[in-house]
């Protein structure tokens, strides 16, 4: 292979790297603005309701699993 054709191998790479890169990053804020939209949503529904009540309990679960120390080494097993 030519030099020439491994600066053109290398910028094709590169490339499509950089595609891939800007392609999650769009996903990513999709999911972002979706998530906001739901969450509004299901935090403006009586309280009491069903799909509320669920939505707030997953939020909670969620938050709690990011506190310092809670990670797979701190996690009780059901029966302990």
């Amino acid at each position: 292979m030519t030099s020439r054709a491994r600066q053109a191998s290398r910028a094709i790479s590169e490339r499509k790297a950089s595609e891939g890169r800007l392609q999650h990053a769009i996903t990513v804020q999709r999911e972002k603005v979706e998530f906001q939209r739901l969450s509004t949503l299901l935090e403006g529904l009586p309280a009491g309701h069903p799909a509320r009540s669920s939505w707030l309990e997953v939020d909670d679960f969620r938050t709690s699993s990011r506190r310092p120390g809670a990670d797979a080494d701190h996690v009780v097993a059901v029966g302990d």
